[in-house]
This record gives structure tokens, C-alpha cells and sequence, in this order.
């Protein structure tokens, strides 16, 4: 969803496209582009978890810190568990906005509890047809 936003950011507007260019072109960038920055402060959860992992399993069981080296690789755990959740839920309002915009807006889907499904061809007939149809179903919860 963010790389397609920047990617409109880029299309559209101009001085949003000259400042990305001269920031990708700034010695200390390395010729990264915006989004490979944006991505960095989801990626620390992970890497702290991963750490609080490698710690705790390299630390004696009767090691003072043991205990709140667990507490910590808990705390971090469940916050990449209710990030990740946060992120699929908006991922899933996203394309239900999106299954909207392609029915022309004029038709409200949106719901605080509705989930996306799938999204996908199916075949069906006629009624009282031997015809065969093609169309397209997005199942909602």
C-alpha cells in the first residue's frame, strides 16, 4: 500500500519527484529510494526479537537478567503479533476501498467488522440457461 502511494507521490506531483531524486543522489544514501527508508522502523520489531531470542537462549536459566530477558522477548513478541494484525486489517479495509472504487463508489461496504474474503472468477448460468457466464465474486465476512 505505501509503495503504491509513493509511486502515485511520483507520478503526480512534481516537486515530490525532485525531491526524491535529489535525496536518492545525496552521498549518504547510497542511491536508496524513499521507500526502502520507510520500510526500516517496521523491520526493527523483528531484529529485537530476534536478538531478546539469541540472548535468552544463550543465557543461563539462573542468570540474573534471565527473567526479564523473557519478559522483554514476550513484550516484544505480542507487539510484532498486534503490529502484524493492525497491518492485515488495513491491508483488508485497503482492498475493500479498492473492490468499491471498482464498482464506481456506488455501492457501501464498509463495515468495522467486514473482512475480505477472496477475490476471484467464477462461472454460472443462466437461469433456466445452458449458457455459461463469467463473472467476478469478492466474498465478504
Amino acid at each position: 500500500m505505501l509503495k503504491q502511494m509513493l509511486a502515485e507521490s511520483n507520478t503526480k506531483y512534481e516537486a515530490f519527484q525532485n525531491m526524491e531524486r535529489l535525496v536518492r543522489h545525496h552521498p549518504r544514501i547510497n542511491g536508496q529510494n524513499l521507500s526502502s527508508f520507510l520500510i526500516l522502523p517496521g523491520q526493527r520489531i523483528p531484529r529485537y526479537k530476534l536478538l531478546l531470542a539469541q540472548l535468552l537462549k544463550l543465557t543461563p536459566p539462573t542468570h540474573a537478567d534471565y527473567k526479564s530477558l523473557n519478559g522483554a522477548l514476550d513484550s516484544v513478541t505480542s507487539m510484532a503479533e498486534m503490529i502484524n494484525e493492525e497491518l492485515r486489517s488495513s491491508e483488508n479495509r485497503h482492498f475493500i476501498l479498492d473492490c468499491i472504487e471498482e464498482l464506481g463508489g456506488k455501492i457501501s461496504l464498509m463495515t468495522p467488522d467486514r473482512m475480505f474474503v477472496r477475490k476471484g472468477e467464477m462461472k454460472y448460468r443462466e437461469k433456466f440457461g445452458k449458457k455459461r457466464q463469467k463473472g467476478h465474486v469478492v466474498p465478504l465476512q
